[in-house]
């Protein structure tokens, strides 16, 4: 039995118990009461009444109290499962969910480029960069607006080609991160034959290009 909450039912009696006015049932379970409490018998005892344990007390209405308190306590804990049953998916799905690599965190200036080889343009990543499940392609015009963030893309201007890696929620939010050494390497198509004159990781929490290739 919740000791706390029993003592707050009692006390809400104590005034009607000392005046004389609450029911039968109610004076026997304050008495039964502060039989073993002290802070409620002190309570009263404040209020001028000098308390008289009865030895023949009717253990039925106290009782009846215990069974209000555990019903209260019932309601209580289903709310709180009620309440986790529904949070742990929504958690769940939200750790679940892609976000943007932290460049200064996971070092991706050094551990991000580009390389052109005889059979076109490779994405090369390494060390923390392989924590990344995919990247998130972008096209940037003249004016430095991004297309997929925003609005004031202009497609016949655009004249670079961007990255941003991203992760797991899960995975920024963990303290164990284990570098994957060995490269990992991804083909961009079509890019050498395109007007893009250049290629850069994007940090789009900074509105930050970091340039990785250029057209010669």
């Amino acid at each position: 039995m919740n000791n706390k909450k029993n003592c707050d039912l009692i006390r809400d009696l104590l005034p009607l118990y000392a005046d004389g006015v609450c029911s039968k049932e109610s004076r026997l379970a304050v008495a039964e009461h502060i039989k073993t409490c002290p802070d409620c018998r002190y309570m009263l005892d404040k209020m001028g009444q000098n308390v008289q344990i009865a030895a023949d007390m009717d253990i039925s209405a106290v009782k009846k109290i215990e069974k209000k308190i555990r019903i209260r306590q019932g309601i209580i804990i289903g709310v709180a499962l009620l309440i986790l049953v529904n949070i742990i998916p929504l958690l769940v799905m939200f750790l679940s969910m892609d976000c943007s690599m932290n460049y200064e965190k996971y070092h991706l200036a050094e551990n991000v480029r580009i390389e052109e080889n005889f059979d076109g343009l490779w994405l090369v990543t390494t060390n923390e960069a392989n924590n990344s499940v995919f990247y998130f392609p972008t096209l940037s015009d003249e004016d430095g607006n991004h297309f997929g963030y925003g609005e004031g893309f202009d497609a016949d201007k655009k004249v670079g080609y961007g990255i941003t890696l991203k992760q797991r929620r899960i995975d920024e939010i963990s303290p164990f991160v284990i570098p994957y050494l060995q490269e990992q390497r991804t083909k961009l198509e079509n890019i050498e034959e395109s007007d893009i004159k250049q290629i850069f990781y994007y940090d789009d929490k900074t509105n930050t290009e970091y340039i990785l290739w250029e057209r010669k």
